[in-house]
């Protein structure tokens, strides 16, 4: 099992997003636990990571078995496994504390937060310099376009509200309509 636990940090949060994203109509109760279970056991495979590298040892594993100038090398050593510990800790708390609510703001807000901590991992793991500008980017990709998704949503939401159409919705929260444009305006 050592050999594959310097994936594992990586690999678990990914398919804990996954399976929250798939699990997407369950109740807001239900996904909070779903997610705070995935980040109890992404705490336990963080630990167990720096128990095995705690004397020094590097545990290197090779992404398709490719070699590190072609392939994704992942390298596990005190630092990487600390930070892999840190992080996964400080978004359990997070979690807990987002649990109070501040979660039901955006549709897939755990979906999302798991495939951050995704980004995280592969990026305080990878061997080289340029994997982790790759990782974050991707991740940022994915998450600025969801953000960008909701925006439009939104403010198409609002004109619609303006116009004087029927009271638009916006994640559950219905839209209050302004005063309407004087004619030149519309």
């Amino acid at each position: 099992m050592s050999a594959h636990l310097a994936i594992a940090p990586v690999l678990a949060p990914f398919v804990a997003g996954l399976a929250l994203l798939a699990l997407a109509g369950m109740p807001p109760r239900l996904e909070r636990a779903v997610s705070v279970l995935a980040l109890l056991a992404q705490t336990g495979i963080a630990m167990a990571l720096l128990a095995s590298v705690a004397q020094g040892d590097i545990l290197v594993y090779r992404l398709g078995d490719w070699p590190a100038p072609w392939g994704i090398v992942l390298v596990a050593d005190r630092l990487a496994a600390a930070m892999v510990l840190i992080t996964t800790l400080l978004a359990l708390f997070a979690a807990i504390h987002a649990g109070d609510g501040a979660d039901r703001h955006g549709r897939h807000f755990h979906v999302l937060f798991q495939l951050q901590l995704f980004g995280l991992a592969g990026a305080f793991l990878t061997g080289d310099l340029f994997q982790p500008l790759r990782v974050l980017r991707g991740a940022a990709d994915r998450l600025l376009r969801a953000a960008a998704a909701r925006r439009r949503r939104r403010t198409h939401a609002r004109r619609a509200a303006l116009r004087g159409a029927e009271p638009a919705r916006l994640d559950g929260v219905p839209v209050r309509r302004r005063a309407a444009l004087p004619r030149w305006a519309r």
